[in-house]
Formats: structure tokens, C-alpha cells, sequence
């Protein structure tokens, strides 16, 4: 356990250096930030744990790197395109929740994430303005990593003893 979680924080900590490449590129080429750094690297941070627990997930379901890859790549691409990251996609209410209306999307970290980051980035909101947005991706982050480490440890861990 201790392992996964020293990979997790590394690989947080290599995203981080890729938001702040990212950001000083996209200032360095004319576009202005609006908003918190601090949001921006939070959102950042809560969507790297998600793919932290992504990646447990492939792991336990592919026996080599070749399959991991492919099949990594495959679920990474489908979160990203149902978040709307490419370009947006119908809204899909299903109920709403403290005045937010919530859909089959939301239950992507990446949807939760992207419109944070859009809101901070674009509309100058702060961290308490995306709060929900942001406690949203994290705890769905959470259970992505949880069942990744459960179904990893299923799968790998045991029958290694």
C-alpha cells in the first residue's frame, strides 16, 4: 500500500511541473490566466489522483506493458472526450444536488475537473466559487483510486503469495 501511494504522489508531483510548463506557455504565447494558480493546480492535482486510480484499474485487468498502454490510452481518451473536453457535449440531467445539476458525465472526474478549470482559467472564479465542482472530482477521484487498489490487490497482490 505504502508503494501505491508513494507512485501516486509522485506522479501528482509530475503533473504538477506539467500544469506549471503548460501554464507558462500558454502566458508566454498571449493568453492571459485569469483566476487562482492554487485552483488551477488543485483541479490539476485531484485529476492526476484520478488517473493514478485509472491506471490501477488497467493494471489489474492487462498482463504487459503493450496491453496497458492500449488499453490505458483507451479509457483515458473516452474520459476526456465524455467530459467535454473536445467539445461539449449534451447535457444529460439526471437530478440536481445543492442547485447543481448533475448527469451521467459527472460521474468522471474529468467532467468535474474541466469545468473547474474552465471557470477559474476563463471567468476568473476562485477556489471556493468551483468548491463542489472541485470536492466532486475528488471524491469520485477517490473511489476510482479505491477500487483500482482493491481490484489491483485482488487480482496481483494475492495471488503473488
Amino acid at each position: 500500500m505504502g508503494l501505491l501511494a508513494g507512485v501516486a504522489l509522485a506522479m501528482m508531483a509530475v503533473a504538477a511541473v506539467q500544469v506549471g510548463l503548460v501554464a507558462a506557455g500558454v502566458t508566454a504565447g498571449g493568453f492571459r490566466l485569469h483566476g487562482s494558480p492554487g485552483g488551477v493546480l488543485l483541479a490539476s492535482s485531484i485529476l492526476a489522483f484520478c488517473a493514478v486510480g485509472s491506471g490501477l484499474l488497467v493494471a489489474s485487468f492487462t498482463t504487459n506493458d503493450s496491453q496497458a498502454g492500449n488499453v490505458g490510452g483507451a479509457v483515458m481518451m473516452l474520459q476526456v472526450f465524455l467530459s467535454g473536453a473536445f467539445f461539449p457535449m449534451p447535457a444529460a440531467t439526471l437530478w440536481t444536488f445543492s442547485g447543481h445539476e448533475l448527469g451521467a458525465w459527472d460521474a468522471l472526474p474529468a467532467t468535474h475537473c474541466l469545468l473547474a478549470l474552465q471557470s477559474i482559467v476563463s471567468e476568473g472564479l476562485g477556489i471556493r466559487d468551483v468548491a463542489f465542482r472541485l470536492c466532486a472530482a475528488a471524491a469520485t477521484s477517490f473511489a476510482i483510486f479505491a477500487a483500482g487498489v482493491a481490484l489491483f490487490h485482488f487480482r496481483h497482490m494475492r495471488a503473488s503469495r
